[in-house]
């Protein structure tokens, strides 16, 4: 009840008060009003959300300082017809709408005397976000003398200020106005003109300064050329040069030059300022900052890594004469801070033919760079050999830096090596001939230096298994000989051999090599009996085989000893088991084999013995391993058969004529009588042959 007559009084208080405003109309009010019991009870209630309005606001700073609407920016006194700096000015928006810059042009510019400001909008934009700027610039150039000014206006959707103006002020004035410029680049008052790295005692290129007056009325050099002034340390390296400059400008774009020469006397960094006083009241004086670095080279010259001073020496030591020394390197070093140049280099004097100069340098060196070439001694005498080393160069103080070079000829040292007194030539083989598995049979060994320097040995290698060898002295003098001892200790039957390597010095033959070959052979006493006194001797079955053309035994024997089995061993020591009508027989005066002598085959097995008239005994083993057919021409009991190709023996290939031959394997006679086949008995089959170790 007591909201409802709430609600009734508040209603009627408000018709009363709108139907006294004066010319309100009756219609201007309409009014629902719920009603309302005292019961009644408000479930739910309705919440009114208000409009949002945004809204721009534009704010200015000119060169970065805020600037308020309607004030003025003087440009001051800038001479006739030049251009001021471009003034920056920026346009913000600090509200909270789009700005949009509405004027057309976007920027007004009207005033008596507008056309002494330029305007540039390029980056201007003609909306500017909530928080966002935009930019322009202005630049003054005075047409007149006197007061200059204009009114710049920005208009925009700011409802506060729809037009921001801006009044621009400058003074045209009549007076000089300075530039100075090298090489067609403007140099700003207090710049810096670079000479770069010169060397001491040389001079830069010439530098042509000019200087150009595009004021409106003369300018003055004050104190004509002379009054232009250089201060600092050293300056007096830096050549000023005014003949023929002007002291007075004319108006209007006038020039004069003058020029600068860095010349510098010592090393380092130079700053000098060269001071231009004038008439121009914006510039006097005009600075420029002077600078250069003044460089020298330093020559140092290394001989296989040392260093070596001008005068000094290097000594390429004792060379073989014939020989020639290593490629010793010559480095040139520049140590110092500028180019160094090297106009020439070479070897004059003395013994010059003996050393060479191989390889070319690199010119100029830069500082701490390099450069070089390759020397060599070839003594062609036993004597001292001397010559002189020069460079020329850049260097202010070593110009022409000298070397002397010495070196020694020599005798080189020549090795030679001796077994049992025989020389054995570097390449050759000696056989220590045939003994039984694990006996010990030493020989002594001379290694001779039959130069004039001391030979050195640096080592002797080879197989250590069946050959032992014995220390030695490593260094042999001239003409002198030391020995060591080779022991051949055979450690299996059959052939036994490695190669000797003596390393040395000698400059022909750094590397001797002897091959060393002998037989190990099975203990035969129980069948063969002790060895006799000429030792044990080998039969071997020849590789290749032959018609019965043999050229008698002489050509057999060569046969023999030029057969790839028989040059294992010791082939010169070989002759062909065959018979002759009456030398080669076991009762001749050429009969191939020893008295009381045990003789064995590949293997190292004991195939028979001789008795006392050097006749065989049984066979214990054959001579070879196949059934190879041999050309033999004996009988059974060793005499000489009548077949034995030729008339003359083994001068014969015909098929009417025949050749005894035996059979490789045989243990028996067979081995070395046989005349059947009739067809295998023919002197034109090819047959090999025994080789019998002499």
């Amino acid at each position: 009840m007591h909201r409802w007559i709430q609600s009734s009084l508040l209603v009627m208080l408000f018709a009363f008060f709108t139907g006294c405003l004066p010319n309100s109309p009756k219609s201007a009010l309409k009014l629902a009003i719920p009603l309302i019991s005292e019961t009644a009870t408000v479930t739910s209630s309705t919440t009114v959300t208000p409009s949002t309005t945004t809204t721009p606001a534009i704010s200015v700073t000119v060169n970065n300082v805020s600037f308020a609407n309607g004030s003025t920016y003087d440009f001051g006194t800038l001479s006739i017809h030049s251009a001021s700096t471009a003034l920056s000015i920026q346009i913000s928006n600090t509200g909270t709408g789009s700005l949009t810059l509405s004027g057309s042009p976007i920027i007004s510019n009207s005033g008596t005397n507008s056309s002494d400001f330029s305007i540039t909008t390029t980056n201007l934009n003609s909306e500017i976000s909530a928080g966002g700027s935009s930019s322009f610039s202005v630049v003054f150039t005075a047409s007149a003398n006197g007061s200059r000014t204009t009114t710049l206006t920005i208009a925009s959707n700011d409802t506060s200020t729809p037009s921001f103006t801006i009044v621009l002020t400058g003074t045209g004035s009549i007076q000089p106005s300075m530039a100075v410029s090298y090489s067609g680049t403007d140099l700003a008052n207090g710049a810096t003109l670079s000479f770069g790295n010169v060397l001491t005692g040389q001079s830069s290129s010439v530098a042509t300064i000019t200087i150009t007056n595009s004021g409106t009325q003369d300018l003055t050099i004050t104190g004509g050329t002379a009054g232009i002034t250089k201060s600092g340390t050293n300056n007096a390296d830096f050549a000023l040069d005014t003949t023929g400059t002007q002291s007075i400008i004319t108006s209007g774009g006038g020039t004069t030059t003058f020029t600068l020469t860095f010349s510098p006397t010592t090393t380092g960094a130079y700053s000098v300022t060269l001071s231009i006083p004038n008439d121009d009241p914006n510039k006097n004086p005009f600075t420029l900052v002077l600078t250069g670095t003044g460089t020298a080279p330093e020559i140092n010259v290394k001989i296989n890594g040392t260093s070596i001073a001008s005068g000094g020496t290097y000594d390429f030591g004792s060379i073989y004469s014939g020989s020639s020394s290593s490629a010793i390197p010559v480095v040139i070093e520049n140590t110092g801070t500028g180019n160094l140049s090297i106009s020439a280099f070479g070897i004059s004097g003395g013994n010059a033919s003996n050393f060479t100069i191989t390889g070319s340098v690199s010119s100029p060196v830069a500082s701490s760079s390099t450069t070089g070439f390759n020397l060599t001694f070839s003594p062609n005498a036993v004597q001292t050999f001397t010559t002189t080393l020069s460079i020329t160069n850049t260097d202010s103080n070593e110009g022409t830096y000298t070397i002397t070079l010495n070196g020694t000829g020599t005798t080189a040292p020549n090795i030679n090596l001796k077994i049992a007194g025989t020389t054995y030539a570097s390449g050759s083989m000696y056989y220590f001939g045939n003994y039984q598995t694990s006996t010990n049979n030493s020989i002594t060994f001379t290694i001779e230096n039959t130069g004039g320097s001391t030979l050195s040995v640096t080592s002797i290698t080879g197989s250590t298994t069946s050959f032992v060898y014995s220390t030695l002295n490593t260094t042999i003098a001239g003409s002198s000989n030391t020995t060591f001892s080779v022991n051949f200790t055979p450690q299996s039957a059959g052939l036994l051999s490695t190669t000797l390597t003596i390393a040395s010095d000698d400059p022909d033959t750094s590397s001797y090599t002897v091959t060393l070959k002998g037989t190990g052979l099975n203990d035969a006493t129980a069948d063969c009996g002790a060895v006799g006194s000429n030792g044990d001797k080998v039969i071997l079955l020849s590789t290749s085989t032959y018609d019965g053309n043999l050229g008698g035994k002489s050509g057999a024997d060569t046969k023999c000893q030029s057969d790839a089995t028989v040059t294992a061993y010791n082939s010169s020591s070989y002759k062909a088991f065959i018979g002759t009508s009456t030398s080669r027989t076991v009762t001749g005066t050429d009969w191939v084999l020893y008295a009381d002598t045990r003789y064995f085959n590949s293997s190292g097995n004991c195939i028979f013995r001789t008795d006392g008239s050097k006749k065989p005994g049984s066979f214990f083993a054959p001579i070879g391993t196949s059934s190879d057919k041999v050309f033999t021409g004996l009988k059974s009991d060793y005499t000489g058969g009548t077949d034995r190709c030729g008339s003359t023996s083994w001068t014969s290939n015909s098929t009417n004529d025949n050749g005894i031959f035996g059979i490789a394997n045989a243990t028996d006679s067979t081995a070395i009588y046989n005349v059947s086949p009739g067809g295998q008995y023919k002197c034109s089959q090819a047959k090999k042959l025994y080789c019998v170790e002499q």
